[in-house]
């Protein structure tokens, strides 16, 4: 049986592979990856970024806010203040989540969850409470939990 193998395998195992051969395999192998890799995204490059100096960054709005506000189409970078942290991102991103809050109350069980986001043109902060009476039959026995999760848009820079 073994020697069977050894004569089914022998002639691949002599079969010599050149530098051409491994180029040629690795060449059509890069033209499929290259048709199988998602588009570019549109917009601009790191290079034409680099090339914009701190001083054309233009604050946009500057406050303590969960309401809308709308980015100009004409923008290049957001940089996003929020209450939890800063983000930076080129406008062509498509949506984020900026920021992220989880509160919760052991008591009742709550929990309350709040996103700061980017929807592509407009950032906007978050907020979400929940309450519950948590038990007791009788109304001198009863108990109410509550929750807040907020998170705020304190500062929105742009770069055109």
């Amino acid at each position: 049986m073994a020697s069977l193998l050894a004569l089914t395998l022998s002639p691949l195992a002599s079969a010599k592979v050149t530098y051409a051969d491994a180029v040629k395999d690795q060449s059509a192998y890069n033209v499929k990856m290259k048709a199988l890799a998602p588009p570019p995204a549109k917009g601009y490059t790191a290079t034409d970024l680099a090339d914009i100096g701190t001083e054309e960054w233009k604050e946009l709005y500057s406050g303590n806010t969960t309401s809308s506000i709308t980015i100009p189409g004409n923008a290049k970078m957001v940089m996003v203040q929020t209450s939890e942290g800063s983000a930076t991102f080129p406008i062509n991103s498509g949506s984020l989540t900026l920021a992220t809050v989880t509160n919760t109350e052991s008591t009742c069980g709550l929990s309350a969850t709040a996103n700061a986001i980017f929807t592509g043109s407009q950032v906007r902060g978050g907020e979400q409470s929940s309450s519950k009476n948590c038990g007791g039959h009788k109304q001198s026995d009863q108990r109410w939990g509550s929750v807040q999760a907020k998170i705020t848009i304190q500062k929105v820079l742009i770069l055109k």
